[in-house]
């Protein structure tokens, strides 16, 4: 056990060193489409045929568009299989650039997916990801994701070796009292990972067989904080919250007690409602933190 006068920066270095980094194999793109903004690209794959364009949109009855539908089409066997598309301004080339991917994300399938990456509001606002995929009776589906911050993109990871990528995704943990303003600059980044699985896409965050990845996402975050921040409520909540994802929960809650601004006298009782109503934690992980919270209260 550190001594009372270990630094926390030092107890959250030892409490990492000895975990085992996982494999990380990016997902392997069988086939690809690039955005062109003067004409259509399109590709062929297996039967398939997919189309990916960007045209204009008149509804006011102007000259000039009033925006751009970008949209994928693909065909199997000469059929309609499925549609995508986004509206936005897309009259300049957006940032990320749109792309069309093949790759394995459910090995049961007959087909590998076909993932479509955007942004919206030119890339000023959310990357997205629309999947399409097919069943074994030979019909299609799309699957929509959650819009990440703009900052923030999709990885496409084979993390447990079966052939099959999983979506992996960072964003802020934010709990209820923190202040936006105040919270930016000492937010500890949290990382989803979610696993196709027929039509639906799980959220497997909190499998154990992730947790060495989770582990290796939590020593990335730690090494981009400095002192001051492992100080800060707003660091403390997303990592408590990524220590979670790591089967490290207990361990957390403890470090935490020691070193968050008391000046926000509630906010281990808020932090704990958060993370369970987020789904970081079970209310029988939320019953044993708020036992360890009691207990350290309790000491004279």
């Amino acid at each position: 056990m550190a001594k009372a006068n270990t630094p926390f920066y030092a107890i959250l270095l030892v409490l990492c060193m000895s975990t085992a980094a996982q494999a990380e194999e990016p997902a392997r793109v069988l086939a690809e489409l690039k955005y062109n903004p003067e004409h259509s690209t399109r590709l062929k794959y297996r039967g398939l045929r997919i189309t990916l364009s960007n045209k204009p949109v008149f509804i006011s009855g102007r000259s000039e568009p009033d925006h751009y539908r970008l949209s994928v089409v693909g065909r199997h066997r000469n059929r309609l299989a499925f549609t995508m598309h986004v509206d936005d301004d897309y009259d300049s080339p957006p940032t990320p650039q749109p792309t069309v991917q093949v790759m394995w994300l459910d090995r049961t399938s007959p087909l590998p997916q076909i993932v479509f990456t955007h942004s919206e509001d030119g890339g000023n606002c959310c990357n997205n990801a629309s999947i399409a995929t097919m069943d074994a009776a030979g019909h299609w589906r799309v699957i929509e994701t959650g819009g990440l911050q703009r900052d923030f993109k999709y990885e496409f990871l084979d993390l447990d070796g079966d052939g099959a990528a999983e979506m992996v995704s960072k964003g802020f943990f934010r709990y209820t009292n923190c202040a936006v303003y105040w919270c930016e600059g000492g937010f500890c980044v949290v990382t989803t990972i979610e696993k196709l699985i027929g039509r639906q896409l799980r959220d497997v965050s909190k499998a154990k067989r992730y947790r060495s990845f989770q582990r290796e996402r939590l020593r990335e975050a730690e090494d981009a904080a400095d002192e001051e921040r492992m100080h800060l409520n707003g660091f403390l909540a997303g990592w408590v919250a990524q220590k979670a994802l790591a089967g490290e929960l207990s361990d957390a809650w403890r470090t935490m007690l020691a070193n968050y601004d008391h000046s926000e006298e509630d906010f281990p009782e808020t932090l704990a409602n958060d993370l369970r109503s987020s789904g970081f934690i079970t209310p029988k992980e939320e019953d044993r933190i708020v036992l360890l919270s009691a207990s350290r209260a309790a000491r004279p």
